[in-house]
């Protein structure tokens, strides 16, 4: 291997000089050539051949990084010394772009590059021998390596974490040890409700248990989601939090990840309705499954989840390695406890019925203290919450204790509790650290993870319940665990714990071996399996271009917007062809997607309109010949574009663009035309059905209606052109759940013509004067925003409009879902992809009953209503009906969800991936 180290001209610092000859220590296989920076930058000559670029410090890495970019060889950049917190802007993006970044010892323990947002799996330190050096130069080449291959990597973990409990983040700790057991480089990202901390601590990357946007990007680029441990699916402490752990495992499994629920509990699950959803949501995402307890297992059965690969094993968290003998003396002087003593050891929580429980619990340790000399120790698990529940107990003593009252690591709180005599918990996993120590345990049980857990070692004759334990019961338990043969006992059951709960780590592996043997070259589909890219009949070519005008509003754009990104997941390399940039995308793009701009040049409708309302004819002129040289641009950039692809796909989404690709496209790319227009209202359309598209392969409409009739309008003329449908679909919507409806009506849509908001208004004013509190939000922009506002003014509602120009697409879901009803008063419609962005948000519909699209979409009555022959009339009675009948806003709610799921990726993007491959 050879390996160029570039430092700068000057003085180069210790870190540097160190790194530069552990190098020269390497000896046979390496190849090393270090090069000090001057005015003309690195030699030629010297960089033939190179396959590393170590980059001592900024200066250095400015040069190192564009020797990387235009040669596609990995670099890494030391900045051991360095004030990284003072980098400006330009040092900081060499930071993100490095395959590797080595730090030294006081910038790891602050953190620092994580604190800029440097993935902590590309964060190493500073070797300090040659083979560490060596090991360094392998994982930066092996990251590159990943990275440059544009197959889905990594797993994302989720579970409650970042919120202070030892138990749930030594889950976390033992669940990326096996993961990285599995596969030491594969790249992690947790969801946390501190995901700096969890960041720093865990050395992985991490975002915000609600962040759904971010959660949403880093599924659709993992292989791998995992939930767990811990009893995630329950409901006894919220539904809130059964119905978000449920969603993640929706979302993981619409993005193409195999799921694998970690070393879990299930339950309580109280309810039918609920226990209906987890066990549907369970069965139709979820590949494996293990669980630490036999009820667990009998829970799953009883809820009827039978399509899962289900193991029964242990609690991850066994696997964790605790402090060695001598570090654990010096964490018992540190805390203040005598290293030689006798203990016993209590994990306590606040509960329902543990404010009685304490007084009976103080007894126990108080007769512990004088009949054995065990003195008290108080481990608070999720700290500092526990110590309020120790408190209550503390407060009844008479006796010598000990309470920790400070956050410890985890491998910390096992060491302590390995040390004790006896523990009682209630904490589960104070019990688990216990037991796999061999240390004699009674449990005090406020969930059924705890009865399950001592059931699942033989030991359900040490349970107790918080709501009825006494001291008496307690004394009795401490008496008999006192003997050896007990203590024989509790190894026994450490030793059990250990053996299961390495299924944990070979069903992970089973998994991601199931992932491996697929092609180098696959991407994941909707059911988890793999869709080889090359080499096969199912898909014809990786290149996939579609055109566009603009990415800034309208659905037409958010619909290429969310075709392109489902591409990019299942493997295609995806651009989009736009004619000119009018601002940022209004849904957002996977940054995988590539978007070309053609020409800067937009029209600029409302000068041509203020020039035509002041009846300036010089002013006519000229926005008119600027208007034609635009259009002549715009046809001739395109045109260029489309003669210069010579393999793949072209999906074509506008008439002038199907047009375009028709006459230019080679004739070895694979050409579509998707139709987002009705005929009906563009008679030009037809002419070229049946006169200018000769050469395209096929016609993607949205309605079967519309299908059938271009099909009659093409007969005699391309007969050779095929016709299909495939509706447009919708990612589901990523939103928190909206706990009460507003008092508003939603109408979206470019504020043009085609959507007859001067309709919508005047509906609205039969409306306000029984509903003078409620209001119309009309979402969009245009060039009839103006007019509007007047005419609201004219019919004196605008007290009752608001006008709030285009949103960003969460916002407008968002507000959706605030919304009584959605209102579409459109004068055509090819699909109407806005109803089914209501209905998915459970907004019930009000349309006009147009030619095609709405009733395509709508259930008439029962998922909202279509109102026949444009009466507005009718139409404000709808509107009334569903503002004033709370039961029937809800009934239709709940039905337009279900209907909107219809027109959901999962179910139309198999239809593409089928077009594509033929």
């Amino acid at each position: 291997m050879k390996i160029i180290h570039i430092m700068d001209g000057g003085t180069a610092g210790q870190g540097m000089t160190g790194t530069a000859a552990l190098a020269e220590q390497l000896g046979e296989g390496y190849e090393i050539v270090p090069v000090r920076m001057k005015a003309g930058g690195v030699p030629e000559a010297v960089l033939h051949g190179a396959q590393l670029l170590y980059c001592h410090g900024a200066v250095a890495a400015r040069c190192g990084s564009r020797i990387a970019k235009q040669r596609g060889i990995p670099f890494v950049f030391e900045c051991a010394g360095e004030d990284v917190m003072a980098y400006g802007r330009r040092e900081c993006a060499l930071l993100h772009a490095a395959d590797c970044c080595a730090a030294d010892g006081a910038q790891l323990d602050a953190c620092m590059l994580n604190g800029l947002g440097v993935d902590p799996a590309r964060v190493r330190a500073v070797s300090e021998t040659p083979e560490q050096l060596a090991e360094l130069y392998r994982h930066t080449v092996h990251m590159a390596q990943r990275s440059a291959d544009r197959r889905r990597d990594g797993a994302v973990i989720c579970g409650a974490y970042g919120r202070g409990n030892a138990g749930d983040d030594a889950i976390l700790n033992a669940i990326i040890h096996e993961l990285h057991q599995a596969d030491a480089e594969m790249p992690v990202y947790v969801t946390s409700r501190r995901p700096e901390e969890t960041r720093c601590r865990n050395g992985v990357q991490a975002c915000h248990t609600f962040d759904f946007p971010a959660l949403w990007k880093a599924l659709g680029q993992a292989v791998l989601f995992i939930s767990g441990g811990g009893s995630l699916i329950q409901n006894a402490t919220s539904r809130r939090s059964l119905y978000y752990y449920l969603l993640l495992l929706c979302m993981a499994k619409l993005r193409g990840c195999r799921v694998m629920m970690y070393g879990c509990g299930i339950g309580p699950v109280y309810g039918g309705l609920h226990r209906w959803a987890a066990a549907r949501v369970i069965d139709k995402c979820v590949d494996i499954i293990t669980l630490r307890d036999d009820d667990s297992v009998q829970e799953l059965a009883n809820m009827g989840v039978s399509h899962p690969h289900i193991v029964r094993t242990a609690d991850p968290t066994i696997c964790i390695q605790q402090l060695e003998s001598g570090q654990t003396e010096q964490l018992f002087a540190r805390l203040g406890i005598p290293a030689d003593g006798r203990y016993i050891g209590f994990g306590l929580r606040e509960w329902k019925g543990f404010d009685r429980a304490a007084p009976e619990i103080a007894r126990a340790a108080q007769y512990a203290w004088e009949t054995y000399g065990l003195v008290p120790v108080f481990v608070p698990i999720e700290y500092p919450h526990d110590c309020d529940a120790a408190e209550k107990v503390i407060r009844q003593l008479h006796c010598p204790y000990f309470l920790i009252s400070e956050q410890i690591a985890i491998n910390e709180t096992i060491s302590v509790l390995s040390r004790m005599s006896l523990v009682v918990g209630m904490r589960l996993h104070s019990l688990i650290f216990a037991v796999e120590n061999g240390v004699p345990s009674i449990g005090i049980s406020y969930d059924m993870k705890v009865d399950g857990f001592l059931k699942s070692i033989g030991r359900q004759d040490v349970t107790l319940h918080v709501q009825d334990v006494t001291g008496e019961q307690l004394m009795e338990q401490i008496d008999r665990l006192q003997g050896e043969q007990e203590r024989s006992r509790w190894k026994q059951a450490a030793g059990q714990l250990t053996a299961e709960e390495s299924g944990n780590l070979e069903q992970m592996r089973a998994l991601l071996a199931s992932i491996a043997q697929q092609s180098p070259d696959a991407a994941p589909d909707k059911q988890g399996g793999y869709l080889s890219k090359r080499g096969s009949s199912s898909v014809k070519t990786n290149k996939i271009y579609l055109t566009s005008l603009h990415l800034k509003h309208g659905g037409v754009e958010m619909v290429i917007s969310t075709l392109a990104n489902a591409l990019v997941e299942q493997g295609f390399e995806v651009e989009i062809l736009c004619t000119y940039r009018l601002g940022e995308p209004v849904y957002p793009l996977n940054d995988n997607v590539v978007v070309t701009y053609l020409t800067k040049d937009a029209p600029n409708r409302r000068q041509f309109s203020d020039a035509l309302h002041q009846k300036n004819p010089i002013r006519i002129l000229q926005e008119g010949v600027r208007a034609v040289k635009i259009l002549y641009r715009k046809h001739s950039t395109m045109k260029r574009a489309i003669q210069a692809i010579s393999d793949g796909t072209v999906i074509a989404t506008r008439n002038e663009h199907a047009i375009l690709l028709s006459k230019y496209g080679a004739s070895q790319v694979k050409k579509i035309v998707q139709l987002h227009a009705d005929h009906q209202f563009d008679k030009k359309l037809i002419h070229d059905f049946q006169t200018k598209y000769q050469n395209i392969d096929y016609f993607v409409l949205l309605t079967d209606q519309t299908t059938r009739e271009i099909r009659e309008f093409m007969q005699g003329h391309n007969s050779r052109i095929q016709c299909l449908t495939i509706p447009n679909f919708i990612e589901p919507p990523d939103i928190p759940p909206v706990s009460h409806r507003e008092k508003q009506v939603i109408a979206a849509g470019r504020l043009h013509a085609d959507k007859d908001f001067p309709s919508l208004l005047r509906i609205w004013a039969k409306v306000v004067p029984t509903h003078p509190d409620w209001m119309l939000k009309i979402a969009g922009e245009g060039e009839l925003e103006q007019m509007l506002k007047q005419y609201a003014a004219q019919l004196k509602i605008e007290n009752n409009v608001c006008f709030t120009g285009a949103l960003e697409h969460r916002v407008l879901l968002t507000e959706m879902a605030k919304s009584a009803c959605f209102a579409l008063t459109s004068v055509s419609e090819s699909f109407g992809l806005v109803l089914v962005e209501s209905m998915s948000c459970g907004t019930p519909p009000v349309a006009f009953d147009i030619r095609v699209g709405p009733a395509t979409i709508i259930e008439d009555n029962v998922s909202g209503f279509l109102v026949p022959n444009r009466d507005e009339d009718l139409f404000a009675q709808k509107l009334i009906q569903l503002i004033d009948d709370a039961e029937l806003r809800a009934a239709m709610s709940g039905r337009a969800t279900e209907r909107a799921a219809v027109f959901y990726k999962d179910h139309v993007l198999q239809q593409w991936l089928k077009l594509l491959g033929a």
